[in-house]
């Protein structure tokens, strides 16, 4: 899918995010053909597939709930590097976030249950969890 521009609308202060509203994935622009992603939806998919609230989204990404909240009120996209820090705090990369679930990765549905439990836990949770699997392998 095509994604529209990420730039702030000129006029605009650059440290804010700004641009068009983006519909949802799929969707075809009347006369154009084209299709945008919508990037509100993905990023709310994401957060509420790891059951995170948009504070816990805020803390997690080092960005402002009141931006991130924004972006809903007011139909605007968060800019690239809002866009990063919300791929970082989701672990995943830009290609991953835009990516359809089911052409990531080649999985066994075991493994997809696995990395999906994965990607909801803290990182002292994963840390943990590796732990403990070295110890089990140990054996």
């Amino acid at each position: 899918p095509k994604i529209a521009s990420l730039d702030p609308v000129a006029g605009e202060d650059e440290g804010q995010d700004q641009g068009p509203e983006f519909f949802s994935g799929g969707a075809e622009i009347a006369g154009g053909g084209d299709c945008v992603t919508d990037i509100l939806g993905l990023i709310r998919k994401n957060r509420e597939a790891r059951g995170w609230t948009e504070y816990q989204l805020a803390e997690r990404s080092g960005l402002p709930q009141s931006t991130i909240s924004s972006w809903y009120k007011k139909g605007m996209t968060p800019s690239f590097s809002s866009l990063e820090k919300i791929c970082e705090a989701f672990g995943l990369t830009l290609s991953q976030f835009f990516a359809d679930a089911e052409d990531r990765l080649a999985l066994t549905p075991a493994q997809r249950a696995l990395l999906d439990k994965w990607s909801r836990l803290t990182p002292g949770q994963q840390s943990s969890l590796l732990a403990l699997m070295d110890a089990m392998l140990e054996k």
